[in-house]
Parts: structure tokens; C-alpha cells; sequence
């Protein structure tokens, strides 16, 4: 079944002709609600994220354009003394804006944003700032070459110094998941053996409720060992325990996937009386007379959509002596479409770990399909999840997370090869 706001319109639109005809509560417009919200909730994570994003591309294209002629490497009073004129920057115009002010007025808007931004870098230069290596001289060469595009970021590694500085300097790491410590590690051997530091953007935005416990806390939850193909993210809400579990080798899948889905979308593309039943009695419009602008126009729409892969993630809920539930679900596009719901009253059957445990559990009622269920017990299980922190953030976040780790496995793949073939 579609799930996005355009093919549900498409659809509903060749079985009905027309969609201002519908009755509020009838299946379709019910149909049409939730694919709206969808879209809805979609158009914000993507949009906090790409803000997110944009304030750390700009911060990177500001060393770029400070990089001495020839490159060379610079010291941590250097870098300092850079990142000083960073913070910096914004208070010509803060000091102009405070003098155009008349006495007794209170500030402008963009006065008061400017002094925030102003005050939380100040606050971020004292327990550890975000930026690039400019440390080393091969490193700087790569700045200079930057493309200016967020994914290309990932090469700069961390910058420890050594030496204790007016400052302390993180720079963006090969790990997507950023996010500033409060205390930062005075040990460079200690930071670079618990990974990274990573900007606060990639922090899932709350959408449905403002409650803290919706948030995953990404830098402590993520699990994943070099060489498995498996990762793993875990939190708790009240007394559940959560597991969220999706594959690597799902980017692999993505030829097979379009050509498996191309029979759904060919359906849906289909002549609305090539499939309707031969028993129906209700009147359909052929295709055919359909305008030949607005076929033109349905195929562009469907050109502009670039192809995502779906990632498969299975999520188990276990409460203490009660059993677990584990919903199977397919992220693709931004939404989480549940495949299918059961039930385990020995919550390690969930996740079986043992040939014996996995043979028990094939052998219990799996439920039925998730598409079978009534409508409103959709839209329930739906909101279940999406309490939980499993909904459109992290449905936009999976695909990306497998997409980099995926190439960081590639790239120890093929040193492997290469160290065994040298030999």
C-alpha cells in the first residue's frame, strides 16, 4: 500500500476521479490524513536537520577561506587566536544594530540571535570546539580542497593537543553522530580510543511530544563492532527496554529492491480499468482519456523523486517478566512502515542467540500481516512507535547511518584484502 501523500492522491484519484468528493470519515480520507501527517512530520526532521547541518558547513567554510598561503600547520595559539576571529565576526553588525537602537527600545530580533549565537560559541570555545584539524599539513590541503559539502567533512580527523591551550580543540571525526562533551578528555590517547566528538545536530527532533525521554541519546546507544554487519541502538522508556537493530548489507540490496518494488509501482501506474474487478459496478474513467499534459506532468513528478533503498529494522520492546514484542518495520523515505507485529512471552526468544532458541521461535504464531489489521489498530501500533523515538527522525536517520558505515566497512575491506594479498 503507498504511503506517501503524492501515491496515495494518484491512487485514490484513479479509483475515484475525484478527491474533494469524499466523505471526512470514509477509509480513503482517513488514508489521505495520515499520508499528509506523514509528509508533514517528514518536512520538519528533514528540515532540522539540514539547518543543523548548515551552521557546521558554514563554520568549516570560514577556516577554509583563513588558510595561510602556502598551507601550513598551525599551533594551538594559532588556531585560538582563529577561532577568537570566528566568534568574533558577528559583532560589527551586533555593535551597529545596538547603536541604531533608540534609547529605552527593546532590541531587535536579529540582535537578540546574534548575542545568543555570539554566547553559545564563547561557551563552546571553553569546553571544546568543533572544527577542523588544522594541525597537520596533509590535512589542511584536504580543507583547501573541500567541495563544500557536509558528506565530504568526514575526512578531517580529531585534533587532541597536546599541550594544554586557551582552548579545546575537536575537529569533525569520521563518525556522523557528533556530539560536544561536556568534559572533554585531557588525554589524546583517550579520546581517540572512545571515538569522536560530534555536533549536538544530530540529536532526533522531538516531533509529536516535547518530553524529554523521546530523544535518543545517539553517542551512548549506538553499538557496533568493526567488521559486523549488524548495528544496534538501545534505550530505555519508564520500565521498557528497547532494541533497535538494522543491517549494513541492506544498502546492497538496493537493484533488487527497485526491481522488486518496480511491480508495485507498475500497478499503481496501470490503467485504473485494467484492475478493477470484473464484478465491480463502480464507474471508472479510462486512462486513456486522461490528458496527454497531465500524463507528461505525472511523469516528471515521478523523474524529480530520487530512488532511496528501504532498510529493514526490527524493534523489541521487553518489559521485566513480562515478556518482549518485536516489530518488524521498513524505513524508506523518511516514514517507518510496519511489516509485522509479534509476540514473545520469553522475552529471549526476541533476539535468539542460539540455534535451539531460534528453532523454538519459529515454531510459535508470528501474527498476521500488519496490512491485514483493522485501520485504526495501524494508526494505534503507528503512535505506539513514534512515542517511542521510532518515527520519521529516525527513519531519515538509518539509511544515512548505513550509507557511512557501510563505506568506512568497504574501506577496511579493502585494506584487508590488501595486507593479506602483500603478505
Amino acid at each position: 500500500m503507498p504511503k506517501t501523500l503524492h501515491k496515495v492522491q494518484k491512487q485514490i484519484a484513479k479509483q475515484r476521479r475525484k478527491l474533494d468528493s469524499l466523505h471526512e470519515n470514509s477509509r480513503d480520507s482517513k488514508r489521505l490524513r495520515r499520508a499528509g501527517e506523514r509528509e508533514h512530520k517528514l518536512a520538519v526532521a528533514a528540515s532540522v536537520t539540514m539547518k543543523g547541518r548548515q551552521s557546521f558547513v558554514d563554520r568549516v567554510h570560514f577556516f577554509k577561506e583563513n588558510i595561510q598561503d602556502p598551507p601550513a600547520a598551525l599551533s594551538d595559539g594559532e588556531m585560538a587566536q582563529l577561532i577568537t576571529r570566528f566568534i568574533a565576526r558577528h559583532q560589527p553588525e551586533l555593535a551597529q544594530l545596538q547603536q541604531e537602537r533608540r534609547p529605552g527600545r527593546p532590541p531587535v530580533k536579529r540582535e537578540e540571535v546574534l548575542r545568543e549565537k555570539i554566547e553559545a560559541e564563547g561557551r563552546e570555545f571553553e569546553s571544546g570546539f568543533w572544527l577542523p584539524d588544522m594541525s597537520d599539513e596533509e590535512n589542511i590541503k584536504k580543507l583547501a580542497k573541500w567541495n563544500g559539502e557536509w558528506s565530504s567533512m568526514t575526512f578531517y580527523p580529531q585534533c587532541s593537543p597536546s599541550a594544554p591551550s586557551p582552548a579545546r580543540f575537536r575537529a569533525p571525526s569520521p563518525d556522523p553522530l557528533p556530539s560536544l562533551p561536556d568534559q572533554p578528555s585531557q588525554n589524546p590517547a583517550s579520546s581517540s580510543q572512545h571515538g569522536s566528538v560530534l555536533p549536538d545536530m544530530f540529536t532526533l527532533p522531538l516531533l509529536l511530544s516535547p518530553r524529554p525521554e523521546r530523544d535518543w541519546n545517539l553517542r551512548d546507544s549506538i553499538q557496533h563492532k568493526e567488521g559486523e554487519d549488524e548495528v544496534v541502538l538501545t534505550r530505555t522508556f519508564g520500565d521498557e527496554k528497547i532494541r533497535v537493530a538494522f543491517s549494513l548489507s541492506d544498502i546492497q540490496d538496493l537493484t533488487e529492491n527497485d526491481s522488486a518494488l518496480a511491480d508495485e509501482h507498475d500497478d499503481l501506474d496501470a490503467p485504473t480499468n485494467e484492475r478493477q474487478d470484473r464484478g465491480s459496478q463502480v464507474p471508472v474513467a479510462p486512462e486513456e482519456k486522461v490528458s496527454e499534459a497531465d500524463q507528461e506532468e505525472e511523469g516528471f513528478e515521478d523523474e524529480d523523486k530520487v530512488p532511496s533503498y528501504p532498510a529493514r529494522i526490527s524493534v523489541t520492546i521487553e518489559k521485566k517478566g513480562k515478556g518482549a514484542m518485536q516489530i518488524e518495520t521498513i524505513a524508506q523515505d523518511g516514514f517507518i512502515q510496519i511489516q509485522n507485529v509479534g509476540y514473545f512471552a520469553k522475552a529471549d526468544l526476541a533476539n535468539a542467540a542460539s540455534a535451539e532458541k531460534e528453532w523454538t521461535r519459529q515454531s510459535l504464531y508470528s501474527g498476521p500481516p500488519f496490512g491485514n489489521l483493522d485501520e485504526d489498530l495501524q494508526t494505534l501500533m503507528e503512535r505506539y512507535l513514534e512515542e517511542r523515538g521510532i518515527d520519521s527522525a529516525l527513519a531519515l536517520f538509518v539509511p544515512d547511518y548505513i550509507e557511512f558505515k557501510e563505506q568506512q566497512e568497504y574501506i577496511r575491506w579493502l585494506r584487508n584484502l590488501k595486507t593479506f594479498v602483500e603478505a
